[in-house]
């Protein structure tokens, strides 16, 4: 299968596995504009074919996830510019599809992060993160849940609930 893991995340943006050259063909034929490649490991490769279909290709070249302690962290600054970004593409009616090497853990990072961002509640962000990242899992052959080197499901859970806490509204104090 030429686009594995594949989905829409919002109006103008999708998510999906690393394609292979079919599948970014295909992915210029259905109206993208921009890949938003996640995954430095191989990524010359993937992001040389995609170029090759006329998609603008953004590769950021630092690490959405960090060790920080021994544990996982959220690269919060490179995060909230890749959000921007794609909110920034999405205004513009540029299609945009945002991959890496499976479609799951990054890729579901930032389409979750995307999705709160444009008002997403998030147990449904969550439904799709679990949707995908169970896509993934099965791709592989492996059993659900994964225990696999790198972020974890439980990570970007974690970092998205305190996302989601520190984007609702305070409300009003008491009046005199």
């Amino acid at each position: 299968m030429p686009i594995s893991n594949f989905g829409c995340v919002h109006a103008s943006t999708a998510r999906c596995a690393a394609p292979d050259p079919r599948g970014w063909r295909d992915l210029a034929r259905m109206g993208m504009q921009v890949a938003l490649w996640l995954d430095g490991a191989g990524g010359e490769r993937s992001m040389a074919l995609a170029q090759d279909t006329g998609l603008a290709v953004i590769c950021p070249e630092e690490r959405l996830f960090l060790e920080v302690n021994g544990k996982d962290a959220v690269n919060q600054p490179l995060l909230q510019k890749l959000v921007g970004e794609l909110i920034r593409a999405g205004a513009s009616k540029r299609a945009q599809v945002v991959c890496c090497a499976d479609g799951s853990r990054l890729t579901g990072l930032v389409c979750a992060q995307l999705q709160l961002a444009l008002g997403v509640p998030l147990d449904d962000a969550f439904a799709e993160l679990e949707l995908f990242e169970r896509a993934a899992v099965d791709a592989l052959g492996q059993r659900w849940p994964v225990r696999q080197t790198g972020p974890s499901y439980d990570t970007t859970r974690e970092y998205l609930s305190a996302v989601a806490l520190a984007m609702r509204p305070t409300p009003p104090g008491p009046t005199s």
